[in-house]
C-alpha cells in the first residue's frame, strides 16, 4: 500500500484533536468539504473507518484512535522543528490550550476578543500536554485545568472549575434514585487528572474502587 497524503493524516489528527471538522478545516485553511473528501479518501486507502460522526462532531474509532496514538507524536515532533524557521509576527498571540478549553470555552469567546483586538492574530495550540516554555518559545502563554503547581512556569489563576457529577435520567431510574446507592457504587467514568479523587476529598465519602471506563480527553466528558 503506497503511503497516506501527510495533509490527510494530519487533517485527521486535527479533527479528532478539535472534535469538530469545521474547525479542523479552519485551523487547516481548508473548505469542510475538501477535509470530509480527504478523509473518506484516507479511510477507503486504508480500508477501516476513522472517525465517527455524529450530532456534535466526531471522535476516532478503535482504529482511528491507533493510528492517532501512532502518527500524532511525529507529526508533532515535524511541527516542532520547523517552528524556530517560521516568521513571528509581534502582534501575533500564540496560546496552547487542550482542545476542550478551546472548543466549548475560548472559540466562543474570540469574537468578542477581535472585535476589542482588531490588530491582534491569534495562534491557537491545541494539546493535552503541558508546554515546555525552554522548547516551545513560539508559545506565549497555556491554558490548562489543575492547581498551577507545574514546574518552570508562573501560573495564574483564570476562574474556578466546577465538578458537577451528572447522569442520564435513564441511569438514575435504573439505580432507584439520586439519593439509592452510595456514590461510589454507581458506574462512573473517570479521567486522567482523577477528578473523582478531588471530589470525594471535598465532599466525603468512599473513592470508587474502578471506573467502568477511563477517557483520555477531558472533552469526551461533554459528549
Amino acid at each position: 500500500m503506497s503511503r497516506p497524503p501527510l495533509h490527510a493524516l494530519q487533517g485527521f489528527v486535527s479533527a479528532v484533536r478539535l472534535g469538530n471538522l469545521s474547525r479542523a478545516a479552519g485551523a487547516m485553511h481548508l473548505t469542510v468539504s475538501a477535509l470530509s473528501h480527504q478523509m473518506r479518501v484516507l479511510e477507503q486507502r486504508l480500508g477501516y473507518p476513522l472517525l465517527q460522526r455524529h450530532a456534535r462532531g466526531v471522535t476516532a474509532t478503535p482504529q482511528g484512535q491507533q493510528l492517532l496514538d501512532r502518527i500524532a507524536p511525529h507529526l508533532d515532533a515535524i511541527a516542532e522543528a520547523f517552528e524556530p524557521f517560521g516568521a513571528r509576527r509581534e502582534d501575533t498571540l500564540t496560546l496552547s490550550l487542550t482542545p476542550s478549553m478551546a472548543s466549548a470555552w475560548l472559540v466562543p469567546r474570540l469574537g468578542e476578543f477581535l472585535a476589542i483586538h482588531p490588530t491582534i492574530e491569534i495562534n491557537l495550540l491545541s494539546s493535552e500536554r503541558l508546554v515546555d516554555f525552554e522548547r516551545q518559545q513560539q508559545v506565549d502563554a497555556a491554558m490548562r485545568i489543575g492547581a498551577g503547581q507545574w514546574p518552570g512556569v508562573i501560573a495564574e489563576p483564570l476562574f474556578d472549575e466546577w465538578l458537577v457529577p451528572m447522569a442520564s435520567p435513564a441511569l438514575i431510574a435504573r439505580m432507584g434514585g439520586v439519593e439509592a446507592p452510595p456514590l461510589h457504587q454507581w458506574p462512573l467514568l473517570g479521567d486522567p487528572d482523577d477528578a473523582w479523587l478531588r471530589w470525594f476529598a471535598a465532599f466525603g465519602g468512599d473513592v470508587p474502587r474502578r471506573y467502568v471506563a477511563v477517557l483520555d480527553e477531558s472533552e469526551a466528558h461533554h459528549r
